[in-house]
C-alpha cells in the first residue's frame, strides 16, 4: 500500500502561523519484511507553503530502502519521502516511525506519563 510522498512536518504550525517546521531527523524501522520500499528524495521543502515551487525541478539524488525486519533508517527530517509499491508484493509493511526533534515540540504533543514510561512491556520482557 502506497504512502503518498509528503515532508514531515509540525502540522498544526503550517495551519496557524503559515511555517513549515520540519524534525531534525526522520526514522522508519522495518517490522515485516514485507511491503512498499521507503524511497527518500533530494527534495527540502520551503520555509512557507506559498514558496513551495522552490521545491520542483529535476532530482539529483534518491535513496531506496527495501523491506528488511530489524532494518533502521535514519535521513534529514526535511526531505520528502514516501513509499513506492512494487508488482507482486505480498504481505503487509508495518513499521514503526519515530521523528526527533531538536529545539522545537510538535504541537500537541505531550510528555509520556512517567508511570507510562516506567511500566515494564507486556509479557515480562
Amino acid at each position: 500500500e502506497a504512502i503518498q510522498f509528503h515532508w514531515d512536518t509540525d502540522e498544526v504550525a503550517v495551519e496557524q502561523q503559515g511555517v513549515n517546521v520540519h524534525p531534525h531527523l526522520s526514522t522508519v524501522t522495518y517490522l515485516t519484511d514485507e511491503g512498499a520500499p521507503t524511497l527518500v528524495l533530494d527534495r527540502r521543502n520551503s520555509r512557507t507553503p506559498a514558496e513551495v515551487e522552490r521545491a520542483y525541478g529535476p532530482l539529483e539524488e534518491a535513496w531506496l530502502s527495501q523491506p528488511r525486519r530489524g532494518k533502521h533508517v535514519v535521513f534529514d527530517g526535511q526531505l520528502l519521502h514516501g513509499t513506492v509499491p512494487q508488482g507482486g508484493e505480498t504481505g503487509e509493511r508495518i513499521t514503526f516511525l519515530v521523528n526527533v526533534w531538536l529545539n522545537h515540540r510538535p504541537s500537541n504533543c505531550r510528555r509520556l506519563p512517567g508511570n507510562l514510561a516506567r511500566r515494564p512491556p507486556a509479557g515480562g520482557g
